[in-house]
C-alpha cells in the first residue's frame, strides 16, 4: 500500500494548521491570563491601599493609648508616693483648731476638712483610674480620673493663698 504525496502533503498541512490553532489559542490565553493577572494586582494595590489606611489608623490610636496609659500610670504613680504624706497631713489636721476662737473660722473647717479627705480623694482616684484603664479600656476618662487629686490640691491652694 503506497501513500501518495497529495495525501502526505495534505495531512502535514493539516497539522500545521492544527499546530499553529493551539500556538494560538495558548497565546490567547496567556494574554487572557495576563489581563486577569494585572486586574487581580490592581485589586491587590487597592486593598493594601485601604487596610494600609485602617492600620495608620489603628496603629494611631493604639500609639495614643498606649501614650495616655503611660502618662496615667505614672500620675497614678506619683499619687501612690503622696498617699503617705496626706495620711500624716490628715492625722495632723486636727491641730488646726489649737488656738483659741479657731472653731468659729470657716477656712479652719475647710482646712481641716480638705485636709482629711485628702488620702480619701488620692486612694479613690487611683483605684478608679487603674480599673478605667486595664478594666474597661477607657483611657481618656482613666487620665481625668487621675487628674483628680491635682484638682483639689488646685482647689485647697486657690483657697487658702488668698
Amino acid at each position: 500500500m503506497q501513500i501518495n504525496s497529495t495525501a502526505i502533503n495534505f495531512i502535514s498541512i493539516l497539522i500545521k494548521f492544527i499546530c499553529i490553532a493551539v500556538v494560538v489559542a495558548i497565546v490567547i490565553a496567556m494574554i487572557k491570563g495576563v489581563k486577569e493577572l494585572r486586574k487581580s494586582i490592581s485589586r491587590n494595590k487597592q486593598m493594601d491601599k485601604e487596610l494600609g489606611h485602617i492600620l495608620n489608623e489603628v496603629d494611631k490610636e493604639k500609639n495614643g493609648n498606649i501614650i495616655i496609659k503611660i502618662i496615667t500610670i505614672i500620675i497614678n504613680m506619683i499619687f501612690c508616693l503622696i498617699f503617705p504624706l496626706s495620711l500624716l497631713g490628715a492625722m495632723v489636721s486636727p491641730m488646726a483648731f489649737d488656738s483659741p476662737g479657731s472653731t468659729e473660722s470657716i477656712y479652719t473647717w475647710i482646712f481641716f476638712l480638705s485636709a482629711l479627705s485628702l488620702p480619701a480623694v488620692i486612694l479613690i482616684s487611683v483605684i478608679i483610674s487603674f480599673f478605667l484603664l486595664f478594666k474597661s479600656k477607657l483611657y481618656n476618662k482613666a487620665i481625668i480620673v487621675s487628674l483628680a487629686p491635682i484638682i483639689y490640691f488646685a482647689a485647697m491652694f486657690l483657697l487658702f493663698n488668698t
